[in-house]
């Protein structure tokens, strides 16, 4: 009779020991390629982990693991470690020592941290009482980086990055995963103040995916905070940043230089406003998310409305062309040859002097 309970007791652990098992695999795996490649993989991490039930699966099974297992004697511990190979026993062990590193390690800071030269910071604007965006929180969290030689005697370009829909959140550590922020993680320095909002899950609902009157908001309240020239504010965006960026761009057509979006589309009809703005698209061909036609219909009604818009299409490219893209000097040089095109105001007539004739 004891032989058989055991070996009932014994197969609910392998069940549990199983599935543990599978799971740290994947967890450690995770942690692995973060620490090989902290930028490029966390926005695989973050698909695995943003939901919170899994981490709350792996936290249950591994506390039912650990109370099974450490619950009995030191003899049938020995016996099920024999039985059930002691790699699981060390998979448990692993998972214990990493799940927290996941869980319970800080985020990158969110709150106010003062900008400095040659640096990106996060910040936060906050809402005014009664925004219609309100209902996301408090504030709207992003990004800010400052040129390395940035001082208040001149006036730097600014540059706004709209991430893609896998960064929106509350934890601007998978914004820095994307774009130009990844490449100033990487050391890249820019002539540019380069700000990156965060789209958080509520209070950014409008064509894709960014509320253009928020966004504006922020830009003006960051050119009035900062140094930044506003005849040269750019707009950049991947993905749903890239629908963003046509969007924003067609609301306000007199508020940006120049606009990039990458892998992005828009409406046709909304074409017409973009004729005045400078247009540097991208995609990849082989890209399998955003079909490549959506850039080309948009680039072609912007030129039918005679508008200066091009394309460049990466033939082996799929739908993550930001990296690539953002390395490429000749965007900034085009960058920085964009100024925003004021209509001409209609000066007062000035009087002539009656000469008597």
């Amino acid at each position: 009779m004891r032989e058989e309970g055991e070996s009932t007791e014994d197969r609910v652990d392998q069940l549990l020991l199983t599935a543990l098992g599978v799971l740290s695999i994947v967890l450690l795996l995770a942690v692995l390629l973060m620490l090989l490649e902290p930028y490029d993989t966390i926005m695989y991490v973050h698909y695995l982990w943003r939901r919170e039930w899994i981490a709350t699966v792996m936290a249950v099974l591994a506390a039912l693991a650990c109370l099974r297992v450490w619950s009995r004697p030191k003899s049938d511990r020995t016996t099920r470690i024999q039985r059930y190979r002691r790699g699981l026993d060390c998979l448990l062990l692993l998972n214990v020592a990493a799940l927290p590193l996941l869980l319970f390690c800080p985020p990158i800071e969110t709150g106010h941290t003062a900008p400095r030269p040659g640096a990106q910071v996060c910040r936060q604007y906050p809402l005014r009482k009664g925004h219609s965006a309100g209902t996301a929180g408090a504030q709207v969290n992003y990004l800010l980086y400052l040129p390395k030689e940035y001082t208040e005697s001149r006036k730097w370009p600014l540059i706004v990055f709209l991430h893609g829909g896998g960064a929106i959140g509350n934890n601007l550590l998978f914004v820095r995963a994307e774009g130009l922020p990844n490449q100033i993680e990487r050391g890249t320095q820019f002539p540019f103040i380069i700000v990156s909002p965060q789209a958080s899950p509520r209070g950014w609902s409008s064509q894709g995916g960014w509320n253009p009157k928020l966004l504006v908001e922020l830009i003006d309240h960051l050119s009035s905070t900062l140094s930044v020239d506003r005849d040269r504010i750019y707009l950049t965006g991947i993905s749903m940043g890239g629908y963003g960026t046509w969007d924003v761009a067609s609301q306000y057509p007199d508020r940006f230089a120049a606009i990039v979006p990458l892998c992005g589309g828009g409406q046709i009809w909304l074409a017409k406003p973009l004729a005045a703005v400078p247009i540097w698209a991208f995609h990849g061909a082989k890209d399998n998310r955003v079909p490549l036609w959506m850039s080309q219909q948009m680039v072609a009604a912007v030129t039918k409305c005679g508008g200066h818009a091009k394309l460049t299409v990466y033939p082996n490219g799929g739908h993550s062309i930001d990296d690539v893209t953002y390395r490429n000097p000749q965007l900034y040089e085009w960058l920085l040859t964009q100024r925003r095109s004021r209509p001409q105001q209609q000066r007062p007539a000035v009087p002539r002097k009656h000469t008597g004739e």
